[in-house]
């Protein structure tokens, strides 16, 4: 490599570096928090649309069925939080009913956006409460609307 190339790769490093310096990382986050983030469970990087995400397995309706992360950590303001559900073996065709993610009326929660497979809420996560988890109600139906079960995890603000 030619000196003048080495000297311009150098000053564009420093200028990098400086800019990197000077840049405003924004909001820290709990190390919880981190762990979603970096498990892709949520994603801050549109500070304009931050979003989370659940997955709910069931195979079979008499099973509590797997939710990942068991207990999801929110940490910006007003994240959109999508739960997907995937039901196989005797629980395929599986479906969220009317109210199948139910805060019971928190205030932190707001303009839920039910479907089959796909719920959505918005947590307004108004202060961090790490201290106080809040408990939902997950209701899933059978393919034919018969009852396939009712569970409570968590969703944390941090």
């Amino acid at each position: 490599m030619t000196k003048n190339l080495r000297i311009a790769l150098c000053a564009i490093a420093a200028l990098v570096l400086a800019a990197a310096c000077g840049k405003d990382e924004g909001p820290k986050i709990s190390k919880n928090c981190a762990t979603d983030v970096a498990a892709g469970y949520c994603n801050y990087s549109d500070p304009n649309k931050p979003k989370c995400d659940v997955k709910v397995e069931i195979s079979d309706c008499a099973v509590k069925p797997t939710t990942t992360p068991d207990s999801l950590h929110v940490c910006r303001e007003n994240t959109k939080i999508t739960w997907t559900l995937s039901a196989s073996a005797s629980a395929a065709g599986a479906k969220f009913a009317s109210n199948g993610i139910d805060f019971k009326g928190h205030p932190e929660f707001e303009h839920p956006k039910p479907g089959n497979t796909d719920f959505e809420w918005k947590d307004k996560r108004s202060r961090a409460d790490p201290e106080h988890p809040v408990k939902y109600d997950l209701h899933i139906l059978t393919k034919d609307a018969g009852h396939c079960g009712d569970w409570d995890p968590f969703v944390i603000n941090e």
